[in-house]
């Protein structure tokens, strides 16, 4: 997403209601999960951006065969239900889901490779 407008572009990011303190670049990376928003204002007022949800897995999410490792057993099975974004789970897929967000995509593999152990 890129933001427009009149004049110079101030940027505030938020978590929540809550504004995130010295988050005013245009970037901003979550290291918290939550719904962040932006704010960016110009000459004619403030716009609020879409939310964007903040997952973060647990090290059990990554474990998709139940062996207690996060391993190429547990990867072979993500890239066998990868779809992309805006597909939904495709059918079986429900546990493969490790950033819970109905969907499997690059947020899921980016998750997984956090989580990987062997």
């Amino acid at each position: 997403m890129v933001a427009s407008g009149n004049g110079t572009l101030h940027y505030q990011w938020k978590r929540g209601t809550l504004a995130l303190i010295g988050a005013t670049a245009p970037c901003y990376t979550a290291t918290q999960a939550g719904s962040y928003t932006c704010i960016v204002t110009d000459n004619c007022g403030p716009r609020v951006s879409d939310v964007a949800p903040v997952y973060l897995a647990t090290p059990q999410t990554g474990d998709l065969d139940g062996n207690g490792h996060v391993d190429m057993d547990d990867f072979a099975r993500l890239v066998g239900c990868f779809a992309g974004p805006g597909y939904g789970l495709p059918a079986g897929c429900e546990c493969v889901d490790v950033v819970p967000d109905g969907q499997i995509d690059l947020a899921d593999f980016a998750a997984f490779q956090a989580l990987y152990t062997n």
